[in-house]
């Protein structure tokens, strides 16, 4: 699964969104589904997607260290064989593919973009990120499925979407455990505003709950 992409029930897509009834500009018309959070960010500074992206971020911690696990494992060795930083404040800032480093302007501006262009749903509360989807695709009163057969999909979709959030988070707690303490820390220290972004969007995530109430 990509950093910060959304989950798997989700095919990537472009749907109409009436922006007031969330609270956004009347001048974002289209909400845009990915799987891909880099070719997400990409399309943020293309003027024919000016849309609203919902889309999940991860935990760095646990997703710098499985990249780490993958690349030492096909390399049979235990040097740190990572080769870019701070991916998602790059992609959000938008110059991934400039050689320089992040600094303090980079994360603002990240943190600006997921202000401006993003709702935000949470492995950590994955009953709330599908209420949420749910309420940004106009379905505002879950009691009106009670009688509807599209309600037992529902349930059966929440209930798969639940369980693959637990089994991501055992997976990757079971894989930190594995890992050599300082080489955590290694992985903190090099990816610090990639940290620093997703505790600023686990904020932001309680802070959008107004939008959908």
């Amino acid at each position: 699964m990509q950093p910060g992409s959304i989950m798997p029930v989700i095919h990537s897509a472009q749907q109409p969104l009436q922006p007031r009834s969330v609270g956004a500009d009347k001048s974002l018309p289209m909400a845009i589904f990915t799987h891909f959070f880099t070719e997400a960010a990409t399309t943020i500074f293309d003027s024919a997607h000016s849309g609203i992206f919902f889309t999940i971020l991860h935990d760095p911690l646990h997703i710098y260290p499985e990249e780490y696990l993958q690349s030492t494992s096909e390399k049979n060795g235990a040097e740190d064989v990572m080769n870019y930083d701070n991916l998602l404040v790059r992609s959000l800032a938008g110059f991934q593919d400039t050689n320089r480093k992040v600094n303090d302007w980079d994360l603002e501006v990240a943190k600006e973009m997921l202000k401006r262009k993003f709702f935000l749903g949470s492995c950590d509360h994955p009953s709330e990120t599908l209420r949420r989807l749910g309420y940004f695709h106009g379905q505002r009163d879950t009691r009106s499925l009670d009688n509807d057969p599209r309600n037992e999909v529902c349930n059966q979709t929440r209930q798969s979407w639940e369980q693959e959030c637990d089994h991501m988070k055992k997976t990757w707690e079971a894989k930190m455990k594995r890992m050599d303490p300082q080489i955590i820390l290694r992985i903190k220290e090099k990816h610090q505003y990639d940290v620093l972004l997703f505790e600023y969007a686990s904020s932001y995530f309680d802070m959008q709950s107004a939008l959908f109430s």
